[in-house]
């Protein structure tokens, strides 16, 4: 990268090399690529380093470097949108970025595109940003808003609800919908007999014959305090989420059903007063990591909606 200055005062003068060091312990890196195909880098700041893990010669060695570390959901958007550059001859976008280290930072890029005297592309100057924490601060408020908007509709339902079977189906159904996540069911204690709980046989579920052994196996299973996911939400008065239902051993519908259907789960208790008067459980078909903002959140419902 060729840098110019201008002809300063005695003293004044940054020079080349000054001026590289401010950019190189800059948080913002400045970077050169080619107009087509992967958009090959040939100039990128040192302190790319700094942020992603990767000398610059990594980036410059290889053309399709910088293509091949975003993240796949993300490289169809990428790709098209860099359309509206050769449109404007400038464009922003975000996007996920993988590092070094196998995680990916929310990036954004500042681009302009620099034309021949003939009107061709000639080459994208850029800048590239680390907006990780703002894309995280800006998930948080949304989660909190939604997380009010529902909490408000639950609590509703409940004053509102002619009987308890119709507020636990809604219940189910608006978190099932919060959560995109298919499964959701009601245990009860049993109101005769040893301390149990037995299915309520009240469901979120969807119209599909795909969950239908698992549904029917949680429809005849009853559990002590402490055994399976709702025994443990029952005993604790906690939420509790198992991320590998297939690995849990205290989760024992999966050995039962040789294909659970399901991948992961998590259950929390319904509260009137100090008593627990239901544990709600849901399934997703998926691998899905433990929520905390979402496990409070629903620690929170649990003694909101039974009073």
């Amino acid at each position: 990268m060729t840098i110019t200055t201008k002809t300063r005062p005695p003293g004044t003068d940054l020079g080349k090399d000054a001026l590289r060091e401010i950019v190189d312990s800059s948080p913002v890196v400045i970077f050169c690529c080619e107009p087509f195909g992967d958009y090959a880098a040939t100039f990128i700041s040192e302190n790319v380093f700094d942020i992603a893990g990767y000398r610059p010669e990594q980036f410059l060695a290889d053309p399709g470097f910088w293509a091949s570390h975003i993240h796949p959901d993300d490289v169809d958007r990428v790709f098209e949108g860099l359309k509206d550059l050769f449109a404007q001859d400038h464009h922003t976008h975000e996007y996920r970025f993988r590092c070094v280290d196998g995680q990916y930072l929310w990036m954004r890029d500042q681009l302009r595109l620099v034309r021949n005297e003939d009107n061709t592309p000639s080459h994208i100057v850029g800048s590239w940003l680390d907006i990780s924490d703002h894309i995280i601060l800006e998930k948080e408020l949304e989660n909190t808003a939604q997380a009010q908007a529902l909490m408000h509709r639950l609590v509703v339902v409940a004053n509102e609800a002619t009987s308890p079977q119709k507020t636990l189906a809604i219940v189910l159904q608006e978190i099932c919908n919060y959560m995109d996540w298919p499964l959701g069911h009601a245990y009860v204690p049993a109101s005769t007999g040893e301390p149990r709980l037995v299915s309520s046989k009240i469901w979120h579920k969807p119209h599909t014959l795909a969950f239908a052994p698992f549904v029917e196996l949680s429809e005849r299973m009853s559990f002590k305090s402490g055994v399976g996911l709702p025994g443990q939400a029952w005993k604790n008065k906690l939420p509790v989420w198992i991320a590998d239902l297939s690995l849990e051993k205290n989760f024992y519908r999966n050995q039962m059903l040789e294909d659970l259907g399901v991948a992961s789960g998590f259950a929390f208790p319904v509260f009137a007063g100090k008593e627990v008067v239901a544990v709600l459980e849901f399934f997703c078909d998926h691998p899905a990591e433990p929520d905390e903002f979402l496990m409070q959140f629903l620690h929170h419902i649990g003694l909101q909606i039974g009073r």
